[in-house]
């Protein structure tokens, strides 16, 4: 039975993945705790399910394919550096993870340009929509004409931040 590819990321309510300066530092919960649910998001479990992370360029800029050393890690870019810790693919991408995901799961790290681009081929999302309006920023989904339509699977609330989980509606 092939795997997943997985996507999760957190959210403004206004949909950005990040402010203009590529922060988020705002990634935090109101305090509240009166619509917790008994469930709580579980990012360490996540995680021990995960066998490959893809990421975009500015995110490996960003040294953000440290955070995941002991996982196998493929950067999406067309410019390659010299370094063995990741794999880079600037081709047949899609293709790609679809072949790697019969055998791992896959989590697709971001940013908002590795998303759109592999959005329809992403098995389940689970969005953390954190309580603030940026108002700009990194939008999570870039403008296309492709629709990808997805059923709820999951409702989790603590501290204010709601995290929604869906996976792709079959054809």
């Amino acid at each position: 039975m092939d795997k997943k590819i997985k996507c999760t990321l957190a959210i403004s309510l206004d949909g950005y993945i990040a402010d203009e300066q590529g922060g988020y530092d705002w990634i935090v919960g109101d305090g509240s705790h009166e619509n917790n649910t008994e469930k709580k998001w579980d990012f360490e479990a996540y995680m021990n399910d995960v066998d490959v992370v893809v990421m975009g360029r500015n995110c490996y800029d960003l040294q953000m394919h440290k955070e995941f050393a002991n996982k196998e890690v493929i950067v999406m870019t067309s410019r390659k550096t010299d370094d063995n810790s990741v794999t880079f693919l600037s081709e047949n991408i899609r293709s790609h993870l679809i072949d790697i995901r019969k055998t791992k799961n896959i989590f697709v790290f971001g940013g908002g340009n590795v998303v759109s681009q592999l959005k329809d081929i992403i098995d389940e999302y689970a969005i953390g929509i954190i309580p603030i309006i940026l108002g700009k920023g990194i939008p999570l989904f870039h403008p296309d004409e492709n629709r990808v339509k997805l059923n709820l699977k999951e409702i989790m609330c603590e501290d204010g931040i709601v995290v929604l989980t869906y996976t792709k509606k079959e054809a």
